[in-house]
């Protein structure tokens, strides 16, 4: 072997030991690279349990307002809750489980919202998380509206009356078992004890009933033993006025009135109406409330309307009057001809309507109702006359007797 030979072959050895050399060197850093990368992977995965990052834990819960006061039924009031974690960290995006302790008195939905339903006490809880936070809730009604029944009463002396009153909070939801404080403005003419009224002397007063912040009132009349006195020369065409009006023959006297609150809704209803009447003197006879057997037609007189029944005359009449005086032009004539068994009646302002014993029947039957105006402040009792009790009213002087009527007006 010449010596060119020797230099190429070794040339080609060492040749062959740096491409094996490089090989090898290059197949360690991949597999270097591989481990890596695959570590890598790993961790960006969330670590060797494979898991992932830990939810916050609720460690508590509270709801705003933490004590509420709702005063009147159907009231709402919307809470919310917040939870936090160990850190007093907000937890965001929790969604709470909401209960009330006691739905008779406080509902909740499930956002939050309360609704009174009942005064009493109740407790709202928001849970999450195992946790869970609480408000306390108080339903108390506070009156915001009182009415009284009935708005007029008519006592005896010593005679009672036990009022009712309707309390109504802001959503108009009544009141169970309200307070209630009475109040006479005249204790020498009617006394209070509780909700009862006593008729102590002749006069009239009015009592104030009181609920919380609210009041109302009830005129009280206290008229001999037994109530109002309608004396058989009372001309109910004097209705309103200070005094009698012209009128054909003698005008009798002016007819006993009360005065009382014009509300809606309100109704005249007699307890008693008693005694006995009668015209032409002492030698025509007598009748009760309801009239003797002869027929009626009467004209009207200015503002207060005439009257007919063809079957009776001599019977108790009344009227409603407003606080104005009685304009000079009538209502219509009502016409009691086989109607007075009626169980209800609707007269207008200055309307004379038949109230006989106020009965459907003579003496017996129900109780009948006269609808009051809505603008009536003032009831009138008394008789329509005139000569033959017909055409022109007057010729009242000689009657005789009296009637005794004790009544209410109460709204329904």
């Amino acid at each position: 072997m010449s010596d060119s030979d020797a230099v190429t072959r070794l040339n080609s050895v060492l040749e062959g030991r740096h491409l094996r050399a490089f090989h090898s060197e290059r197949g360690a850093r991949s597999r270097r690279l591989f481990l890596i990368v695959a570590y890598l992977g790993l961790g960006s995965c969330g670590g060797d349990d494979g898991t992932g990052p830990e939810e916050p834990v609720v460690a508590s819960v509270a709801i705003t307002p933490a004590n509420v006061s709702l005063v009147f039924v159907g009231e709402e009031l919307q809470l919310s809750a917040e939870a936090r974690d160990g850190a007093d960290a907000i937890v965001g995006g929790t969604v709470f489980a909401w209960t009330s302790s006691n739905t008779s008195v406080a509902t909740v939905g499930p956002s939050g919202l309360v609704g009174a339903v009942a005064n009493g006490e109740a407790t709202i809880s928001a849970r999450a998380g195992g946790v869970t936070g609480t408000a306390e809730v108080t339903v108390a009604q506070v009156p915001v509206e009182v009415v009284v029944s009935p708005r007029l009463a008519v006592l005896g002396r010593d005679g009672t009356l036990t009022i009712v009153a309707v309390v109504r909070d802001a959503g108009e939801t009544e009141i169970i078992d309200p307070p209630l404080l009475l109040i006479s403005r005249s204790p020498d003419v009617a006394s209070v004890d509780g909700t009862t009224i006593t008729g102590i002397a002749d006069g009239a007063t009015d009592v104030v009933v009181q609920s919380g912040d609210v009041t109302d009132s009830i005129r009280v009349i206290v008229a001999g033993d037994d109530g109002i006195v309608v004396d058989g020369r009372s001309n109910i065409f004097g209705a309103g006025s200070s005094v009698l009006p012209p009128m054909n023959g003698s005008p009798g006297i002016l007819p006993p009135g009360v005065s009382f609150l014009a509300q809606d809704g309100q109704v005249l209803t007699f307890s008693t109406v008693a005694g006995a009447v009668g015209c032409c003197g002492s030698g025509g006879g007598t009748n009760g409330p309801d009239g003797s057997v002869r027929s009626t037609n009467i004209e009207s007189l200015g503002g207060i309307s005439g009257i007919r029944h063809d079957g009776r005359a001599m019977f108790l009449v009344g009227v409603f009057l407003s606080d104005a005086a009685p304009g000079s032009s009538a209502p219509t004539i009502l016409n009691f001809s086989n109607a007075d068994d009626f169980t209800s009646i609707s007269p207008e302002l200055g309307q004379t309507f038949y109230i006989g014993d106020a009965l459907t029947g003579m003496g017996s039957g129900s109780i009948q109702e006269f609808v009051v105006p809505d603008a009536a402040s003032r009831l009138y009792l008394g008789f329509a006359d005139a000569i033959g009790f017909s055409g022109t009213a007057g010729y009242y002087d000689d009657n005789i007797g009296e009637l005794i009527a004790k009544f209410t007006i109460e709204q329904r």
